[in-house]
């Protein structure tokens, strides 16, 4: 999976870079979220227990690519700015090491 984000981005990133705006944004940030959460999944899956970790891989890839999804969507309707909150707590996620194990 961090394989295919890493070429996914390579897609993305030039095709934001030939046309840079909000729209092409998105084809950026997608794989982006893909390699991090993927690289957040093999941690509990290393750590954890392997069951956890695919289960991981499914949810945190799904709500990473909805929080792009919904990033764009307010984006469209004015008010993109705040809606980054959510693609940023991505990111910021596994920095507490308590969260591993609530998991």
């Amino acid at each position: 999976m961090i394989c295919a984000g890493f070429l996914l981005v390579t897609i993305g990133s030039g095709y934001y870079h030939l046309r840079p705006n909000n729209n092409t944004l998105v084809y950026d940030r997608i794989p982006i979220i893909i390699i991090v959460i993927s690289f957040f999944a093999f941690i509990i899956y290393d750590s954890i227990s392997s069951k956890r970790g695919y289960e991981a891989l499914i949810i945190f890839n799904i709500i990473g690519v909805m929080s792009v999804i919904y990033w764009i969507t307010t984006e469209h309707n004015g008010n993109g700015g705040s809606a980054l909150v959510w693609y940023g707590a991505i990111f910021s996620y596994p920095r507490n090491p308590g969260n591993a194990k609530a998991i």
